[in-house]
């Protein structure tokens, strides 16, 4: 629950609102699985350009995912590192991908 809650601030913040820790009646929650959340954690503490990657940026795209195919779309972010200048971006253009 926590990650969900850091994840809805930084969405909170990418779309210009304030993060309001405190007020949770105000935010809405976006649920990934755990196995999701972690394998980002790994990702970003790797450095480089994947500690670009925002949790409250793609969350709501790999919530829409299973978990398999989530898991995927960060292999294939791990993989492609270097040719990727956004992970954000391409984690949420590959969900798009996944999910059509």
């Amino acid at each position: 629950m926590e990650f969900v809650n850091y994840a809805a601030d930084l969405l909170q913040e990418d779309l210009g609102g304030k993060a309001s820790g405190a007020d949770a009646a105000d935010k809405k929650t976006v649920s990934v699985r755990r196995g999701v959340a972690e394998r980002m954690r790994k990702l970003i503490s790797k450095g480089g350009r994947l500690a670009q990657l925002r949790p409250g940026a793609v969350a709501i795209s790999l919530s829409r995912l299973s978990e398999a195919d989530a898991l995927e779309v960060l292999s294939l972010l791990e993989e492609q590192q270097a040719e990727v200048d956004d992970p954000n971006e391409f984690v949420r253009l590959q969900a798009e991908y996944f999910s059509a």
